[in-house]
């Protein structure tokens, strides 16, 4: 293929005319540069008629052309130079010549080829479960709701019985102007031309339910307004919600592990339930589910109402996490509120809700603010600290983090105390502020906003600290030389690997002018020397691990970390967040596809010279280069 090429290239400048012998030069320099054929101090230069030049460097592309005499130039054939590796056979390793370099070229071409296609049979399988409904990306709301509509099985979700009747009268006669305007808004729809309610307003349908709220029924469900409150739903933001109690009913905290139900409210006049507004509720479910592994829950109970008839629908997740949703809907129910009530007298596990813990410091129960995530091991809550805890402030933030299973938080507690020793400023590394009362979790401070692409549009100058980042890692690896003579490091410990670094795992912290950027979740830290463990034991980052794991995963073999690996799956976090596109198609991999992952990073960083240049810095533990790397990529 090149020798044909270049034997066309060359019959264009057969004649004297010096504009056509430059751009010949220009031409031959930028094939060299595209087959990467460097020249050394052992070049020869080759001066000539067109003819030579071709014999030339077809002897290095066809060596059997070589051997046959060139062609006779014609008169006046222009003469030219240009610069060719020596081919030197005395070489203890000679270069690969122009024919082996596009053989390999046109080889990789082909692995790319059919890697698109594999990637095309990927995106036309698993688009169902970007969408999760089957229908195309990018159909719009009432294509997509629609979608949900055909494929929801009707079921009995809410039976309305005498109690929830009953209990529901005795709502609206305890709401006093409240409940006179509530019956004013939800009588039969087209009984009353006045009751056509917008939405919003002081006495739109989401203001009238609001007003509702403060009186409804006691039990350990509950009903919460939203507008104010922080959301289960991630960025998205529902209107109501409906949660368990802790035991006893004194605390309803809204996390999406208890929330049992998910309420739009829409105006009158128009169809409440259309394609478009039953897309609105399922993306909230999505939006909830998605918080949470697959084993911790599968189900949510959706609905959307305007005040005179009320839907519901029930998602369910496939138990493993791929594949599609399914639904369940219920027929309208009218009225509304005695539907509410038999939600408010259900079992929670009906719908996939369970309560939440229950989390003791120091002989008190902690309020617990937000969910900030669950993992394998753990789950992890914004609550307030109680006074004399070791916090700066009475009522101050902190992070529980409460294992699951029987994972102990010990582990986690010893590497994090070995990290506080350091000189301050330290790595930022989380504080142990205290050790829950049953020994199943810690308490940590601070408090802080985990990297995501939303995050990053919040902060664009995430160049300014992602050198922190790159310290900690260099102070936990270095740990003993940090600690010096003075230090109680663990006997043979010479530093921690972090093993887990994912987006996620790095949070920024208000610090005055400039946050501070944080390593969380050291729970799968391992000492330095690292000790080998079984693929089937692995535990730690896989979809952010370095090349070197994933191959020695897919391969069954043993694994044991390095400093290198912790900066590599540090590079490569950076690279995920500032290539949102790129991020669409790590998300259809499997978890446990070893090979798939690091062959889609293998695709990205092929050609982007820059990024591997900071994945080679990584690979030689330089941690100046890594992070004068990063800073000029995301600055």
């Amino acid at each position: 293929m090149a020798a044909a090429w270049f034997a066309t290239l060359t019959r264009m400048t057969l004649d004297d005319n010096p504009t056509k012998n430059d751009q010949l030069k220009g031409q031959l320099k930028a094939f060299f540069a595209i087959h990467k054929v460097s020249v050394d101090d052992r070049e020869l230069l080759l001066t000539g008629s067109v003819e030579e030049v071709r014999s030339g460097i077809l002897a290095l592309l066809e060596p059997a052309a070589a051997a046959a005499p060139p062609p006779a130039a014609p008169p006046g054939g222009a003469a030219i130079a240009t610069r060719l590796p020596r081919i030197d056979e005395t070489q203890a390793a000679p270069g690969p010549t122009l024919r082996q370099l596009q053989q390999s070229m046109d080889k990789l071409q082909l692995q790319q080829a059919e890697r698109d296609r594999q990637l095309q049979l990927q995106l036309h399988d698993m688009k169902a479960s970007l969408t999760w409904r089957g229908a195309p990306v990018g159909d719009s709301a009432t294509t997509l709701g629609g979608h949900i509509i055909s494929q929801a099985q009707p079921v009995d979700l809410v039976t309305v019985d005498s109690a929830a009747i009953t209990e529901a009268a005795a709502w609206v006669n305890r709401a006093g102007a409240a409940g006179q305007a509530w019956q004013q808004a939800t009588q039969a729809p087209g009984t009353r031309a006045s009751s056509t309610l917008l939405e919003g307003g002081e006495a739109g349908t989401q203001a009238i339910l609001s007003a509702m709220l403060g009186t409804q029924p006691s039990g350990s469900l509950r009903l919460h307004d939203t507008h104010t409150s922080p959301s289960v739903c991630g960025v998205l933001k529902p209107d109501v919600v409906c949660t368990v109690a802790t035991d006893g009913g004194s605390s309803h905290p809204m996390l999406p592990t208890n929330t049992v139900l998910i309420l739009d409210i829409k105006r009158q006049g128009v169809p409440y339930n259309s394609p478009a507004n039953i897309h609105q509720i399922c993306s909230y479910g999505r939006a909830l589910l998605d918080q949470l592994p697959p084993t911790a829950r599968t189900s949510v109970l959706v609905a959307v109402t305007d005040l005179q008839r009320i839907q519901f629908y029930k998602m369910t997740r496939p138990a493993q996490g791929q594949g599609l949703f399914t639904y369940q809907r219920s027929q309208e129910i009218s009225p509304v509120l005695p539907a509410l009530c038999a939600v408010l007298r259900a079992e929670p596990n009906q719908f996939g809700a369970t309560p939440p813990p229950q989390l003791v410091y120091q002989g008190r129960q902690l309020k617990l603010d937000a969910f900030l995530g669950m993992g394998a091991t753990a789950m992890v809550f914004r609550c307030r600290l109680p006074p004399g805890s070791g916090s700066t402030a009475e009522g101050a933030e902190g992070v529980a983090k409460v294992t699951l299973h029987q994972h102990s938080a010990s582990h986690e507690q010893s590497m994090l105390l070995q990290l506080s020793q350091l000189p301050q400023p330290g790595p930022f590394v989380p504080r142990v502020v205290g050790e829950l009362d049953d020994g199943r979790g810690l308490l940590l401070q601070p408090v802080g906003t985990p990297l995501s692409f939303h995050t990053l549009e919040q902060h664009p100058r995430l160049f300014e600290v992602v050198g922190q980042a790159v310290g900690t890692l260099r102070a936990a690896h270095q740990l003993k030389a940090g600690l010096g003579k003075e230090g109680h490091e663990a006997p043979g410990c010479e530093g921690i690997l972090h093993c887990d670094l994912r987006p996620d795992n790095m949070v920024l912290v208000p610090a005055g002018p400039q946050p501070r950027l944080y390593i969380i979740d050291w729970g799968c830290a391992r000492s330095i020397p690292d000790t080998p463990v079984q693929a089937t034991g692995y535990s730690g980052t896989i979809k952010f691990a370095s090349q070197a794991v994933l191959c020695a995963l897919a391969a069954g073999s043993d694994v044991a970390r390095t400093p290198q690996d912790d900066l590599e799956s540090l590079v490569k976090c950076f690279f995920f967040l500032t290539h949102q596109w790129e991020a669409r198609e790590l998300a259809l991999v499997e978890r446990y596809a070893f090979e798939a992952i690091a062959h889609v990073w293998e695709g990205w960083l092929r050609g982007r010279h820059a990024w591997q240049r900071i994945i080679n810095a990584a690979a030689a533990c330089d941690y100046d280069a890594v992070a004068t790397g990063l800073v000029e990529r995301l600055e």
